[in-house]
């Protein structure tokens, strides 16, 4: 797992580049993407909930942007995941866009791609 410190996804502070390109190079056509938010749970853990229906066959890459940033106004304090699956073979990869550390007041972006278990 690689780990990155990137700003979040706000209007007018993230440029969404690095996203843009992943998806341009990597994830047109044949994958599936959908967009994910954490929320916290009655026994306090954290479950992530689908944002909107997943997009199939992209073929640009305005969609995944607006469906990041709809989600990022309607649930302004949540964690969000990026998530891109290729169903033959398996694959799957992960970018997740964490909320702020009010600690370190450092926004942290993770990267995370294996193989689906099968």
């Amino acid at each position: 797992m690689n780990e990155a410190t990137h700003a979040l996804p706000v209007p007018g502070k993230y440029d969404f580049s690095e996203i843009k390109n992943l998806l341009q190079v990597y994830f047109m056509r044949d994958w599936a993407v959908s967009i994910e938010y954490a929320v916290t749970n009655a026994q306090g853990g954290t479950e992530w909930k689908r944002w909107d229906k997943p997009l199939f066959a992209l073929s640009e890459v305005d969609p995944v942007i607006d469906k990041i940033m709809t989600c990022c106004k309607a649930n302004p304090e949540c964690s969000m995941k990026m998530t891109c699956e290729h169903f033959n073979p398996g694959y799957r990869f992960i970018y997740f866009l964490q909320r702020q550390d009010a600690a370190n007041d450092a926004p942290v972006a993770k990267v995370e791609a294996g193989q689906n278990p099968s």
